[in-house]
């Protein structure tokens, strides 16, 4: 599993009607030992709900009203769709099949780069003055499930990182991701998959914050609920951090 250069990798679409092209934010590799079966999951930079091509009706808005954040995580023969309305909606997290969902946007294509010089960060010492330098940084998180026999890499790009020196501490706090449940035994992958927050400042664990239906209390009172990062978990895990060469000036 080479990594990814997350600045050059794109999920590009080959539609005349509209060949779009999605901004690779993570990558997800699920394996199902039991089935024999590895699917890569592709978690795409989010955009709103628009109207496109209006240009025959100069009056109408570009963005849709009721607006919504449209997530995309694509995966071999299924993807999740994730719509976060401002209120709890039924049509939050669909899973769809690409040639269902997409017709119109033709065929699509994981066109992806692999990453060059590539470093891994083995101490808390290495990992501070690569971010000090600037580097770029992707994580990886390893999660194992016995009981399901299933395993997920997480790999993503270091958004955000505290350093403290003095201490020579780090942790990485980073996200949307897509996290996968390996506990839950659906037949499809993609049902197990939702957005999170990863958040780790040792090799041997990560803490997950995973978008989920969440309540507004008012007064001591539930007004309602909506779809927030709010589900807090531990998992043992390995995480990594690699530092990419710097780019030339």
């Amino acid at each position: 599993m080479k990594l990814l250069d997350y600045g050059c990798s794109y999920i590009c679409f080959s539609g005349p009607e509209n060949a779009v092209r999605f901004w690779i934010e993570s990558r997800t590799r699920i394996i199902d030992e039991e089935r024999g079966r590895t699917e890569d999951y592709y978690q795409c930079g989010a955009c709103k709900s628009e109207h496109t091509w209006t240009t025959d009706k100069p009056a109408r808005f570009l963005f849709s009203e009721d607006n919504h954040d449209f997530t995309p995580v694509f995966g071999p023969d299924y993807s999740v769709i994730f719509r976060r309305k401002a209120y709890l909606s039924d049509r939050y997290r669909t899973v769809v099949s690409l040639a269902s969902e997409f017709a119109a946007f033709g065929s699509p294509a994981a066109t992806t780069k692999e990453a060059r010089g590539v470093r891994r960060l083995a101490t808390s010492t290495a990992i501070r003055e690569a971010a000090h330098a600037a580097l770029p940084l992707v994580a990886r998180v390893e999660l194992t499930n016995h009981q399901s026999c299933r395993k997920a890499i997480i790999e993503c790009p270091v958004k955000t990182i505290n350093i403290n020196a003095e201490r020579n501490l780090y942790q990485v706090d980073t996200g949307p991701v897509a996290w996968p449940d390996l506990a839950v035994r659906s037949t499809r992958l993609a049902d197990t998959i939702a957005l999170a927050f990863v958040a780790f400042n040792s090799f041997s664990a990560a803490d997950f914050i995973v978008e989920a239906p969440t309540p507004l209390v008012q007064d001591g009172q539930e007004t309602r609920k909506v779809h927030h990062y709010s589900h807090i978990l531990r998992s043992p895990a390995r995480t990594s951090i690699y530092a990419i060469a710097a780019s030339a000036p």
